[in-house]
């Protein structure tokens, strides 16, 4: 049995972004994380099974902490994807400007309003939900908090599917983003 079948991981790529009242977007970190966001949209829109999209925002995020958030390109070989994906952002101005008033801003709007929708109200990011209920601080132990909530034997190869690297990443994650909000705050 496959790790996902037993967990419904969705990934949605809006973290702290503000939406505007005239339907634009600001993103916490600037717009290099506002592309990362939409190209991460796009992924999800076009590869929807959660194994295949898990590894390209996996990617993704490593080379953004590593400061190699223009290689996201590299994510698709890596991920072993197709790169159709790069084409809902790479393509000509002209071309890219009515698809994303049309697909890529509808798939944002949503991400936009299903974080707005969030009760309780997310207060950061990563923003870990199990059954309903945030982790908040404690979302390293996400596997823990999934395996009290599964009733079956999957939760040793659970725990191996989401490997000490990739908790190690989130870690990663969560020292960075204060990082960012000490140096903000001097």
């Amino acid at each position: 049995m496959d790790s996902f079948q037993i967990v419904n991981l969705r990934m949605i790529p809006w973290g702290n972004a503000v939406l505007r009242p005239d339907k634009t977007f600001q993103c916490q970190h600037g717009p290099a994380e506002c592309v990362l966001n939409t190209v991460e949209a796009c992924v999800i829109n076009i590869y929807p099974r959660v194994d295949m999209h898990f590894r390209f925002i996996y990617c993704v995020e490593y080379l953004a902490l590593e400061g190699k958030q223009a290689e996201w390109a590299s994510c698709f070989d890596r991920s072993q994807l197709g790169k159709v994906p790069i084409d809902c952002y790479t393509m000509d101005m002209e071309t890219r400007l009515y698809f994303f008033a049309t697909c890529l801003l509808q798939l944002e709007l949503k991400y936009a309003e299903e974080t707005a929708l969030l009760n309780p109200p997310h207060t950061g990011v990563p923003w870990v939900v199990v059954n309903d209920q945030p982790l908040k601080e404690d979302y390293n132990n996400f596997v823990a908090y999934v395996c009290r909530a599964y009733r079956g034997v999957m939760c040793q190869r659970l725990a191996g599917h989401f490997s000490l690297t990739s908790i190690r990443l989130w870690r990663k994650i969560q020292s960075i983003h204060f990082a960012m909000l000490m140096r903000q705050k001097t």
